[in-house]
């Protein structure tokens, strides 16, 4: 007759049972080692957050410092200035924000432009004027270096994201290409709105839902898209066609408007509007918000920032806002004829300025009225390797040399 089983599932007579169960209370009390694996898979939360100490915006930290490196060198070894814009739509306007005073071009005072962009480099003066720092070279390289700063950042973002579209060896090749960019070098620190509608594209694109793409975001991406758009309205043309391709292949597209495009877009939009009504003090009128393709704006002569309230005079080209035929903006005319221009301009001594600011591709064509008024040229700046046309390889600075009488010593 089969005896019963017991608890354990044992004959209570078995010994090698009674053995083996011994055994194995036995090795409960002591510690079991586990083999560890290798796999990534296998990787817990602690070790992951160890291996990305080190990371910051998604790269190696020592990517990135180098990158910012690089750039800060490429903002000290530009010292050229490229377009009248560079000043004129972002370092002017925000001097004139900040200190009240400061020359605004037609854009300004027919309220076409957005105050936006200057903004950005209007809170660096500001915390500078506080700190009693605000002296001509911090005002001029600061926003440059801010400029820069960023560029860094956009660069670092097109490696990221060639990185997951390729291969890490195709990003490095992208990322040495955009390194080695001369015209990138040449105009990645401008203070140009074309400079941030880049810097604000390539990071847009790293969020943009790409195939293969892993950092896919509609809301961050959307609002870079909205802001360049504020501060650069020609952003439209390249992004028409990527939002109308995101809108085709998006399964949900009431939810992609709904609660993505038309929140961004309302937010975005209405505080650059805010943002215009208190500086422009006024409400910009609905015909005023318009896409503009092109800016007309060209000064003929220094291009630098003036940290003093002086009186000047410059030759200005607007388009034709009164619909004559045959218009000629004043720029034109004085080029037609610059000494007589000068004559009739400046037809007594009480009229003429202390400084005259010109390309020397003029001096000779004006020589005339310089000698007749006692102007000495007094400084001469490096333009360019390449003049042409109006535009001459060095500016010169006259002074009117007046005997018996105080003169105004301008510093550059």
């Amino acid at each position: 007759m089969r005896r019963p089983l017991s608890k354990c599932g044992m004959e209570p007579g078995g010994g090698d049972a009674s053995l083996t169960l011994h055994g194995l209370q036995n090795r409960s009390h002591g510690k079991i080692k586990l083999r560890k694996r290798k796999s990534t898979l296998y990787f817990n939360t602690q070790e992951k957050s160890a291996r990305r100490r080190g990371d910051l915006l998604g790269e190696n930290i020592y990517l990135l410092l180098f990158t910012i490196a690089l750039r800060i060198l490429n903002c000290f070894l530009v010292q050229t200035s490229f377009v009248p814009d560079e000043y004129w739509q972002s370092l002017e306007v925000s001097h004139h924000m900040v200190f009240n005073y400061g020359y605004l071009t037609w854009e300004w005072t027919e309220r076409l432009r957005s105050y936006t962009y200057p903004l950005i480099f209007a809170s660096i003066y500001k915390i500078l004027h506080l700190l009693g720092k605000d002296s001509v070279q911090l005002l001029i390289w600061i926003p440059r270096l801010a400029q820069a700063l960023l560029s860094a950042v956009a660069d670092v973002r097109l490696y990221s994201l060639m990185k997951q579209l390729e291969n890490q060896e195709v990003a490095r090749w992208v990322f040495f290409c955009q390194l080695c960019s001369w015209f990138t070098w040449y105009c990645c620190t401008r203070t140009l709105t074309n400079t941030m509608e880049t810097v604000l594209t390539i990071i847009a694109l790293f969020y943009y839902p790409l195939e293969g793409s892993k950092s896919m975001n509609s809301v961050k991406y959307s609002s870079l898209v909205a802001l360049a758009f504020i501060i650069r309205p020609t952003a439209v043309i390249l992004w028409t066609p990527l939002l109308f391709r995101h809108f085709c292949q998006e399964p949900r597209k009431l939810d992609l408007i709904l609660h993505h495009f038309l929140p961004v877009g309302f937010v975005t939009l209405s505080l650059s509007l805010m943002i215009d009504r208190i500086f422009f003090g006024q409400h910009v009128e609905p015909q005023r918000i318009q896409v503009y393709l092109s800016s007309f704006t060209i000064l003929y002569g220094v291009l630098c920032h003036v940290h003093c309230p002086l009186p000047m005079r410059f030759l200005q080209c607007p388009p034709d806002l009164t619909g004559k035929s045959h218009y000629l903006d004043e720029a034109d005319v004085f080029y037609l004829n610059p000494l007589n221009w000068l004559h009739r301009e400046f037809h007594d001594d009480a009229s003429l300025p202390t400084h005259l600011i010109t390309f020397s591709i003029l001096e000779e064509e004006i020589s005339a009225f310089l000698i007749s008024s006692n102007y000495k040229r007094t400084a001469v700046f490096f333009h360019t390797h390449l003049p042409e046309g109006r535009i001459g390889s060095h500016i010169y600075v006259y002074e009117r040399k007046l005997k018996g009488k105080f003169n105004m010593k301008m510093k550059f």
